[in-house]
């Protein structure tokens, strides 16, 4: 695909829900890594992502909410019989913080059994874009890109993108495919998003043709002009889970929500979970960090904060 300026407005999508009857309790989808087993099914876990109300790293007792409607409950005890060991990582889903009992979840996701198993890379403050199944005919959804949020600079000019780019690159390339995308909101409303493709395997020199090729002249004028500069986000693309049950998740999460075709991804507000060894990685989890409220796609720019 070639690299287009893409002109978007902001969606209206978020004052239409807020206009809705009433608004479903928050719940946060958290990241933690097992750190030793309690009685009853419960568990101590490391927290490894943003929650509101405990601090990141925060060590705390984690436990699965009972439900009659179910017929077995996945509790820690029933994932310790599958495989899951101290050092193991987990997804608690829909969560919420109990001043007494501590984590308070609906479900537990084993993204790893063990730290034997390899690294479990969570990357906070991301977004995600699930790519669209390859047929009509399936859900299965095969890869996602992943913009890290949390990694993105703002820039006034071509030289402060290269010298940037050639760092976001390097480091998004042990993840995934690395890809780059330049935003701004301009003050009358007005959005711009200018894609640069990152050829395969490239050095430095290779980063600096792509970007240099991939910001025209008049984009690069508007850049020059904007008063705090333009963001450059880094991005990777990688392939999904491929276990049954978690890609099963997957499309259960994103089966109806819009994905939006290639040249204008909308975006989900998450903390993508990577799993393999240092030169090949996948996907575990890509599910939004708070439930309802981050599950609706976005524009890029509105994530990180205009």
């Amino acid at each position: 695909m070639e690299n287009l300026l893409i002109t978007n407005s902001r969606s209206s999508k978020g004052n239409e829900q807020a206009m809705g009857s009433q608004a479903a309790p928050t719940t946060y989808n958290i990241v933690a890594k097992l750190l030793g087993w309690g009685q009853g099914g419960v568990a101590t876990v490391e927290v490894l992502t943003d929650v509101p109300g405990v601090s990141l790293g925060a060590e705390m007792k984690a436990r699965v909410a009972e439900d009659r409607k179910r017929l077995k409950l996945k509790d820690f005890a029933f994932w310790k019989s599958k495989g899951l060991r101290v050092t193991g990582a987990v997804l608690l889903r829909n969560a919420v913080i109990d001043p007494e009992l501590g984590i308070v979840c609906r479900e537990v996701y084993v993204m790893r059994d063990t730290q034997k198993d390899g690294p479990c890379i969570v990357k906070r403050h991301s977004a995600v874009y699930i790519h669209a199944p390859e047929s009509a005919s399936t859900l299965v959804v095969k890869h996602a890109t992943v913009a890290v949020l949390a990694d993105a600079r703002r820039a006034k000019s071509v030289e402060e993108c290269v010298t940037l780019a050639k760092r976001m690159v390097e480091d998004a390339a042990i993840l995934g495919e690395p890809s780059l995308l330049l935003t701004v909101a301009e003050p009358s409303g007005r959005i711009e998003e200018l894609p640069i493709k990152v050829p395969a395997g490239a050095d430095g020199d290779a980063i600096e043709a792509a970007v240099r090729t991939g910001i025209d002249p008049d984009s690069a004028k508007m850049m020059a002009r904007s008063k705090a500069g333009w963001w450059l986000v880094p991005m990777f693309t990688a392939e999904l889970e491929s276990d049954p049950y978690i890609r099963g998740k997957l499309n259960a999460q994103y089966a109806n929500i819009k994905y939006g075709p290639p040249e204008e991804p909308m975006w989900t507000r998450t903390n993508a979970v990577l799993r393999g060894t240092f030169s090949d990685f996948i996907i575990a989890d890509v599910s939004p960090t708070a439930e309802p409220t981050d599950n609706e796609p976005q524009l890029l720019v509105d994530l990180l904060g205009g």
